[in-house]
C-alpha cells in the first residue's frame, strides 16, 4: 500500500499497481468506534487529573490503546486487499465480504464457521482420494475452501479479543488454507504472519517455498519479477534473525541491483541500501556498509526534502550510520549521527507510535552505549532507562514480536550496573529478568546468548540459579 485517503465513513488505498482498494464503513464498525471511545476516555481521564503518576498510568494506556487502534487499521487493510486479489466464488465468502464492506468484521468472521468448513474441507479432501476422475473439479473447490480459511485466519488474527488465543486459531486457520491449496498467497501470507510473531524457523521454510514459486512464475509473467524482490527483502530479514547473515546478505545483494535499475533514488532502493548495510556491518565489513548507509542517506534526505514522512528514514539510516562509527571508532562522527537522528526523531516519533517508539529505544540504546564510553554514567543510565520503559511498554502489547529487543537492553543494562555504575541490586535482577524470559519462551531470538552472559554476572555477584529451578521443564 502506497496511499491512504480518508473519506466520509470509507478509507481508499492504493496499492502496488496503484489500483484503489476501497474498505467501506471503516469509522461505523462496533470496533473502531469502541476503540476511539476508550482513547477519548483515556484523555479525558488524562486531562481531569494532576497528578502524575496517574497521568503516566493513563499515558500508558492511552498508548496501548492508540497503538492497538493503528494496528487494527493495518490489519483491516491488508485484510481488504486479499478479498481483492482472491475469487469470492462461495456463499460464505460473499456473506463475509458483504459484512466486511459492512464494517461488521464479527460478523464475517462468524460466517466463516470453523467447525462446519472443517468437515467440509475433511470431505473434499476424502474425496479427492477416492474420485481420481473428479481431480479437476475438486481442485478448485479446495482452492475456494483454501481462500475461505485464509480470509478466516486473517480476520482472526485481527480480533484482539480473543487474546492469547488469537495467534493459536489464527495459526491453525493458515494450516488448514495450506492443507486445502498450498497456493503462493496462502504462503505468503502465513510467512509473513509468522515473521510477525517472531515464529522464524517456520516463517523461513514458508518463505523459501514461496520464493521457488514466485521464481517460476516471474519466468513467464514479468509482474512476478516485483512480487520475488519483496519476498527476498522479508526472507533476508529472518535469515538475520536466525544468524544466516550471508544467506541475508546474498538475499539483500538481488534486490539492491534489481531497486538500482528499476528506480534508482526511490524510498524502495533507499531501504534495500539500509538493510544490506545492516548485514555487511554484523559482519564486519565496516567500509561496504559505510558505502550502503551514505547512497541510502543520500536518497531519503532527497525524497526528505519534498516529503517529510521520509525524515523518519532519514533518522533510521543515521542512526545506523552511527553503529558503523562507533565500531570504526571514530567517536566524533558517531555523536553527530545519534545527535541528528534522535532530533529528527523526537520531533515526529508521537504521530506514530507504533512506527517510531522501536527505532527510537534503538537510539536511545546507542546513544547509551555511547555515553557509557565517554564515561558520562549518569547520561548513559537516563537514556538507558528511557529506552527500557518503552521496550517493556511495546512488549506489553505483543511480546512475540518485541522481547528478544527488551532482553538485549536488560543485558546491556546488567552489564552497565557491573561495571561501569556498580549497583548489585538492579544488575542481579535485570540478570534474573533475562534468564527468567529466556527460559520461559524457548528460541527467542538472542535469548540463549543472553541468558548465558547473565548468569556469568550473577556468578561474579556470587549468586547462582535465582530462576532455574523454577522454569526448567
Amino acid at each position: 500500500m502506497t496511499e491512504q485517503i480518508k473519506g466520509n465513513n470509507n478509507i481508499v488505498v492504493k496499492d502496488n499497481t496503484d489500483s484503489d482498494i476501497t474498505i467501506q464503513n471503516f469509522y461505523k464498525s462496533l470496533e473502531y468506534k469502541e476503540l476511539t471511545e476508550r482513547i477519548e476516555e483515556m484523555r479525558d481521564l488524562m486531562q481531569s487529573t494532576t497528578d502524575e503518576v496517574k497521568r503516566l498510568k493513563y499515558s500508558q494506556k492511552l498508548n496501548g490503546l492508540e497503538n492497538q487502534l493503528e494496528g487494527f487499521k493495518r490489519d483491516i487493510i491488508q485484510l481488504a486487499e486479499t478479498f481483492q486479489k482472491i475469487n469470492i466464488d462461495t456463499e460464505r465468502l460473499r456473506l463475509a465480504k458483504q459484512h466486511f464492506d459492512n464494517g461488521e468484521y464479527k460478523a464475517a468472521r462468524a460466517v466463516l464457521n470453523a467447525e462446519q468448513m472443517t468437515g467440509e474441507l475433511d470431505a473434499l479432501l476424502a474425496e479427492k482420494e477416492r474420485l481420481s476422475e473428479k481431480t479437476s473439479k475438486n481442485t478448485a473447490y479446495l482452492k475456494d475452501k483454501a481462500n475461505e480459511f485464509l480470509i478466516l485466519a486473517k480476520l482472526t488474527a485481527t480480533d484482539y479479543d480473543l487474546g492469547e488465543e488469537r495467534f493459536t486459531l489464527a495459526r491453525e486457520y493458515f494450516e488448514k488454507s495450506l492443507k486445502a491449496d498450498r497456493n503462493i498467497d496462502v504462503l505468503h501470507n502465513y510467512a509473513d504472519f509468522l515473521r510477525f510473531h517472531n515464529e522464524l524457523n517456520d516463517s523461513e521454510r514458508l518463505y523459501d517455498e514461496t520464493i521457488n514459486k514466485s521464481e517460476f512464475l516471474a519466468k513467464e509473467s514479468p509482474k512476478y519479477q516485483e512480487y520475488t524482490i519483496d519476498l527476498l527483502n522479508d526472507v533476508a530479514g529472518v535469515y538475520r534473525l536466525l544468524g544466516k547473515t550471508e544467506l541475508a546478505i546474498h538475499s539483500m545483494e538481488k534486490v539492491v541491483t534489481y531497486r538500482r535499475q528499476n528506480g534508482k533514488f526511490s524510498s524502495k532502493t533507499a531501504n534495500a541500501l539500509s538493510n544490506l548495510g545492516i548485514l555487511y556491518e554484523e559482519k564486519n565489513k565496516l567500509k561496504k556498509s559505510e558505502e550502503s548507509y551514505l547512497e541510502a542517506l543520500e536518497i531519503v534526505k532527497r525524497l526528505a526534502s519534498s516529503d517529510p514522512k521520509y525524515s523518519y528514514d532519514v533518522s533510521k539510516v543515521l542512526n545506523n550510520l552511527g553503529i558503523v562509527y562507533q565500531k570504526k571508532g571514530n567517536i566524533e562522527k558517531e555523536e553527530d549521527a545519534y545527535t541528528e537522528a534522535l532530533d529528527i526523531l523526537m520531533d515526529v516519533y508521537e504521530t506514530d507510535l507504533e512506527k517510531y517508539l522501536p527505532l527510537l529505544a534503538d537510539m536511545l540504546d546507542n546513544k547509551a552505549g555511547l555515553l557509557r564510553r565517554k564515561g558520562e554514567y549518569v547520561n548513559a543510565e537516563n537514556a538507558f532507562e528511557k529506552s527500557l520503559n518503552i521496550r517493556e511498554f511495546l512488549v506489553s502489547i505483543n511480546p512475540k514480536a518485541y522481547l528478544p529487543s527488551l532482553i538485549q537492553t536488560q543485558t546491556n543494562m546488567f552489564t552497565f550496573y557491573y561495571f561501569d555504575k556498580p549497583s548489585g541490586q538492579k544488575s542481579v535482577s535485570l540478570a534474573n529478568k533475562v534468564i527468567e524470559t529466556s527460559l520461559k519462551f524457548k528460541n527467542i531470538p538472542y535469548g540463549e546468548e543472553c541468558s548465558e552472559l547473565a548468569k556469568k554476572i550473577l556468578k561474579k555477584w556470587s549468586i547462582e540459579g535465582c530462576y532455574l529451578e523454577k522454569y526448567r521443564n
